[in-house]
C-alpha cells in the first residue's frame, strides 16, 4: 500500500530538505572570506614591512572565488595563521 502525502505535507518536505542541503555545503561564509582577506592583507603587510593595498574590484573578486572554491576547513585554517607560511601550510593539509 502506498501512502501520498497531502500536498502541504509535499511543500514543507521539500522545503525541510532543501534547507538541511543548503546547510550542509562546504563552502565558507561571505564573512569568512572578508575576514581571510583582511587576515591575507594584515598578514602580507607584516611581512612586507609596506601596506598592502588591493583594489575594490579585486577584493570582491577574492571574496566571490573564495565562497566558490575554497573549503570551509581551509578557511578556517587559514584564519588562525600567525603567519603566511602558517597559512600556506593550509592548502597542504
Amino acid at each position: 500500500m502506498s501512502a501520498t502525502l497531502p500536498a502541504p505535507m509535499r511543500w514543507m518536505t521539500l522545503l525541510f530538505l532543501v534547507a538541511v542541503a543548503g546547510g550542509c555545503s562546504n563552502a565558507p561564509s561571505e564573512a569568512d572570506c572578508q575576514k581571510l582577506l583582511d587576515k591575507t592583507i594584515e598578514l602580507d603587510a607584516a611581512e612586507s614591512g609596506a601596506p598592502f593595498e588591493m583594489q575594490a574590484d579585486d577584493k570582491a573578486k577574492f571574496i566571490s572565488e573564495c565562497v566558490d572554491a575554497l573549503p570551509r576547513g581551509r578557511v578556517a585554517c587559514a584564519l588562525k595563521a600567525a603567519s603566511k607560511a602558517q597559512m600556506r601550510a593550509c592548502d597542504e593539509g
